[in-house]
């Protein structure tokens, strides 16, 4: 349904998340630009179903949306023209939900078995213990414009340039680990930038 219709891009992105536990908790603070040639009357994004919105804002203001599974949807109160701007965001916390991850792999392939023993090793997207945590790309933990896959069309494979900070909290015995450089402010607390 939304694969076809203009999408923002992602020109800007900050994430805060903070472990807790089997859980996450995040604020996305992300900078949108309407890069098509067409006004866009609601922005599309994707973020894991397991992860629950509390909260979304639109410049200083709170913003209505609608949720189905991954997809959130927000209209807008006017269309964003081409070439403007906006401010968006998103408070979520939760788990992830591991159906969601490789939509685009049929479940045949993905329950095929892996490696040569006797013992089918488990096949894991994503993990959130309190002594372990990994969170990768395909997982969906943070929201990225557009629709993620579509059997019916190409158009939800979209590429984009986006410049991401990450800052984390979590136990004091443990180590985050992402791109960009690093910066510890103190035990538990790790900052990632571009």
């Amino acid at each position: 349904r939304y694969a076809m219709q203009p999408m923002a891009d992602i020109t800007s992105h900050q994430l805060q998340l903070e472990h807790k536990g089997h859980q996450i908790s995040v604020t996305s603070r992300m900078e949108l630009v309407n890069n098509s040639l067409h006004d866009i009357d609601s922005l599309v994004l994707n973020l894991n179903p397991g992860l629950v919105i509390s909260e979304a804002r639109l410049g200083d203001q709170g913003v209505p949306f609608s949720r189905r599974h991954q997809l959130v949807v927000i209209p807008l109160s006017s269309p964003m023209a081409p070439e403007s701007t906006a401010s968006l965001q998103l408070e979520y916390s939760g788990t992830i939900n591991e159906a969601y991850c490789y939509l685009d792999i049929d479940q045949e392939t993905r329950n095929k078995k892996f490696g040569e023993f006797v013992i089918n090793v488990d096949k894991r997207h994503a993990f959130i213990t309190p002594d372990y945590t990994l969170l990768t790309r395909e997982t969906g933990w943070y929201p990225q414009t557009g629709v993620t896959y579509s059997p019916n069309n190409f158009g939800w494979n979209r590429i984009y340039f986006t410049n991401y900070s990450l800052e984390v909290r979590t136990d004091t015995a443990l180590q985050a680990i992402s791109q960009g450089t690093f910066e510890k402010p103190a035990p538990g607390h790790f900052k990632y930038t571009p």
